[in-house]
């Protein structure tokens, strides 16, 4: 009495609030309405009457016999035959729905294309499919209603003056055997169970394999990254949808297994199951209460699973009076990013200078050169609009998105809808407890992102061109290697020259989040872009909102300040704010000189680094910069900003505002370890990490095929860039080679199944496994893409740092030949090799001897003389392998002449 009084009181309680909510959600959500979750609606209406139906029937009856009220008892036989109806009924209706939704998810799960037309058939006639359910559960069901009957007794009073009995038709034996056993328990019953319990398995097992089979062409078509990050939402996936799956089967199981129990004892043996009262009484009591935990539970079930629910019923749950999270996680992820993005720095608005501009119409091939230039695969925002639909769009539709952007551009005005985001934090390194340690990616509207990439387009140039040669960061011809290759430079030669050099190491704090908007429109207009352009520039950035989703709870954040990381021109507009910063400081007499050009800092987006040869000039300019900075918003993060300097740097104090700076032996630069000895061990030991964490992305793949090629291609595009990133910068000695070898066998190793005893044992050769696995050898792709790379800086003519530290020799400074090879053989192998060739004829006499070879560093003209070779990868070649070979005076000159060409 107790349990069906108070517990299930309770149960079904929750259950009518629950479905009520769903129920709510559904009928003013049209999106979940498209979905196959229509028919979740409608078994959430039906659960509501299931739980209402228990109420009235089992409840009522306990607190009839608890108060012992005549007049609760009397109301409670007059409607019990509906009540009891409307249960069976209901019942019925929820089990067939969800046997139709299982169905039309497992034709969904299948590859069969026969299967896939029978699925878009239920899926056009989802209403049909649930007025049958319905119509269904009345035939099958509705016949209860006169299988009860409430008798009157007017000779007694009081509780003894009626009661209930079962009707003649109950009693029939032909309805009984034929109708009640035969059509209804099999039905209704029976066949749900099996049927659920058969088609969920197979749904599971098609979803294990499609996402197994999805894994391995993900792990072929993605790079390192995108494989890392495709896998682990293809795996995610995989277990929600397995969770929901199971959970949903496990419920309706449990729910229903004691009535599949007590209908098969009805069936063998009634006599018995009638004869012990108390058996019988329990599994009534169980199996009533059972499908009312089961409605109470398809709300954590689905919410839990389904993020598109999750979000739709957030917007529908009461929050406090505020609207804000008060506790918990969600507290102080809201407290943390509304300080984050909320204005701290309040600059007055900018002006907007009228200049006549008349922006011309948006093209259709402007549109759809943004739409191949959108990659595939990324994440939809709010509309889940995918990049692969507009890769799609026809010619009409095209043109539509033309005239629509273009009236945007006329009159400055945006859609409500690319105002808002989903904000999602990605864990960069360091302490996971720390919300700092996560970067915010805003998921925007694909269409949004199209309308930027058109105005990128035609904005870029003028951008470009007001970067100095400083900045390498989101530019075309431009790379990491640029500033790698600047660093590492003038590392060697201030060693090598006893030059005093300091670097320092700047970090911002969450710097592409905290620069205001007004300073980016201000230096939009400071660099020329068109005033129309920054116009709508300010109108995308006003009243904007995003929406951050921890632990399943959503929480609305107003966006004041920031560029948000996701958009395409984001990286521009601001790398455009940090050159407007760099023009008002004044390091005109600062930093080292480089042949007559002073060189003070580099910078790669928001990674800097200010070159001084002394800590007080780097103490100067970092105070410098952190005061330019302040003024836009941007913070420096004291606690990463680092220094490092030679030996011939006298230690002196370094602090800003009272905060010391802290002294670094080595510094990772741009993914490459740095160090002022030029020491490559722990780089190489970096990227034999690197590769080992490559090769364990690709490593299923690997296992499981056969084929060479693919296993050597998944090598040279995934394993071999890691192992020999800013390879184009290092200078290998003969024992930095072996390392890289060594690393490279090992994996090798692995990839054939192999180990280092058994390749002992088995007296197999290096080279014969390396025929066998058919990879590139990484040492001689390292020196490749030196070779690559020189070529590359002696082809640049932009006065960049790259060339012009590649030239540089110190003046008033001299250093002996021999250490001079040193170090240009490891930066530049053209000019190790030019040096070299130069002592070669300078120590040796040769004026006597016979010609062996022709110079293989000249060619021969038109007018029979002779000529040097033009740059490009065949000039490059022939300086790398010409020989100390026996040469006459003349092919000294030729060589010499060769020299001045090329300005070596």
């Amino acid at each position: 009495m107790c349990f069906v009084g108070c517990i299930g009181l309770i149960t079904a309680l929750v259950s009518i609030v629950h479905n009520s909510l769903l129920f709510y959600t559904f009928i003013f959500s049209k999106e979940l309405r498209k979905r196959n979750l229509t028919y979740l609606m409608w078994i959430s209406g039906c659960d509501i009457f299931v739980s209402i139906s228990y109420i009235a029937i089992m409840c009522v009856q306990v607190y009839t016999d608890y108060f012992e009220s005549f007049t609760i008892f009397y109301l409670w036989h007059n409607y019990l035959r509906e009540a009891f109806t409307v249960s069976h009924i209901t019942l019925s209706s929820s089990s067939f729905l969800l046997m139709a939704a299982t169905i039309e998810r497992y034709l969904q799960s299948t590859t069969d294309p026969r299967t896939g037309s029978l699925f878009r058939l239920l899926a056009r006639h989802r209403a049909s499919v649930v007025l049958f359910c319905f119509a269904a559960s009345c035939i099958f069901r509705g016949t209860v209603f006169f299988e009860v009957a409430v008798v009157y007794n007017s000779r007694c009073t009081g509780f003894s003056s009626m009661g209930l009995a079962t009707s003649r038709l109950f009693s029939n034996p032909v309805y009984d055997a034929v109708w009640k056993f035969w059509i209804r328990k099999i039905v209704t019953v029976f066949l749900p169970f099996t049927v659920l319990a058969s088609f969920n398995a197979a749904i599971v097992y098609n979803v294990r394999r499609t996402d197994r089979d999805q894994t391995v062409k993900a792990l072929i078509m993605f790079s390192t990254v995108g494989t890392r990050a495709e896998v682990t939402r293809l795996r995610s996936r995989l277990r929600a949808v397995t969770r929901m799956l199971v959970m949903v089967v496990c419920c309706y199981l449990a729910a229903n297994i004691i009535d599949v129990v007590v209908a098969f004892w009805e069936t063998i043996d009634i006599e018995s199951l009638f004869a012990n009262e108390g058996v019988y009484t329990v599994t009534t009591d169980i199996s009533s209460f059972l499908p009312i935990l089961a409605c109470a539970m398809r709300l954590p079930i689905y919410a839990t699973n389904d993020k598109q629910i999750r979000t739709e019923l957030d917007e529908r749950l009461p929050r406090n009076m505020s609207g804000y999270p008060t506790k918990g996680p969600t507290k102080v992820i809201y407290d943390f990013y509304s300080d984050l993005f909320d204005s701290h720095v309040h600059l007055p608005p900018y002006h907007l200078r009228e200049d006549g501009y008349l922006i011309p119409s948006v093209l259709p091939s402007e549109v759809r050169h943004a739409i191949k230039s959108v990659k595939n695969r990324t994440a939809p925002g709010p509309d889940r609009i995918r990049p692969e639909h507009l890769k799609n769009l026809p010619t009409a539709l095209v043109n539509t998105l033309a005239r629509l952007f273009t009236r945007y551009l006329s009159e400055c005005k945006v859609p409500s809808q690319w105002k808002t985001s989903r904000t999602v934090l990605l864990y960069k390194k360091g302490d996971p407890q720390d919300i700092g340690n996560y970067r915010p990616i805003c998921l925007l509207s694909v269409v949004y992102k199209l309308f930027t990439r058109v105005i990128l387009n035609r904005i870029e140039r003028t951008l470009d061109e007001g970067q100095p040669c400083e900045q390498a960061g989101f530019r075309k011809g431009f790379s990491t290697i640029d500033h790698i290759h600047t660093v590492t430079r003038l590392i060697e030669v201030s060693r090598e020259y006893k030059m005093p050099l300091c670097l320092t190491f700047i970090d911002l704090k969450k710097a592409f989040d905290t620069v205001e908007t007004e300073a980016v429109l201000e230096a939009l207009g400071n660099q020329g872009v068109p005033t129309q352009y920054i116009r709508i520039f300010r109108e995308l950035y006003s009243n904007f909102t995003t929406r951050i989703s921890p632990f399943y709870d959503d929480i609305t954040i107003d966006v004041r300040r920031g560029v948000r990381q996701g958009d395409t021109v984001s990286p521009k507009l601001f790398t455009a704010t940090l050159e407007d910063v760099m023009r008002r400081l004044e390091w005109d007499n600062m930093g080292v000189r480089v042949d007559g050009r002073l060189l003070h800092h580099l910078r790669f987006a928001d990674d800097i680094v200010l070159i001084t040869p002394s800590i007080s000039q780097a103490e100067r300019m970092l105070a410098d910069f952190d005061d330019a900075c302040g003024k836009i918003g941007l913070q420096l993060n004291l606690t990463k900003t680092m220094f490092m300097r030679n030996g011939w740097v006298p230690d002196a104090p370094f602090s800003l505002n009272g905060t010391t700076i802290s002294e670094c032996s080595s510094y990772v630069y741009l993914g490459r370890e740095v160090n002022m000895m030029n020491d490559l061990a722990p780089e190489l030991g970096r990227r034999k990490r690197a590769a080992w964490g490559a090769y364990k992305s690709i490593e299923d793949v690997v296992k499981k095929t056969k084929n060479i090629r693919l296993r050597a291609h998944l090598f040279n595009t995934t394993v071999l860039p890691a192992l020999t990133y800013a390879s184009e910068t290092w200078a290998l000695r003969k024992q930095d080679e072996n390392a890289v070898s060594v690393i490279e066998r090992s994996i090798e190793r692995v990839m054939l199944g192999m180990t280092r005893l058994t390749q002992v044992r088995a007296g197999i050769r290096s080279s014969t496994l390396r025929q066998q696995s058919k990879i590139r050898d990484a040492a001689v792709y390292a020196k490749l893409s030196k070779i690559r790379w020189a070529g590359h800086v002696m082809r640049l003519n932009d006065h960049r740092w790259t060339r012009a530290v590649s030239d540089w020799t110190p003046r008033n400074v001299y250093r002996q030949t021999q250490d001079i090879i040193a170090r240009l053989c490891g930066c530049c192998p053209i000019i190790g090799k030019s040096v070299r060739l130069q002592k070669k004829f300078r120590d040796t006499d040769i004026e006597n001897e016979k010609l062996v070879v022709p110079s293989p560093l000249m060619k021969p003209a038109s007018n029979g003389h002779l000529e040097p070779r033009p740059f490009g990868m065949g000039g490059i070649g022939a300086l790398i392998m010409a020989r100390s070979s026996l040469a006459t005076s003349d092919q000294r000159q030729e060589i010499k002449d060769f020299q001045v060409a090329v300005k070596v």
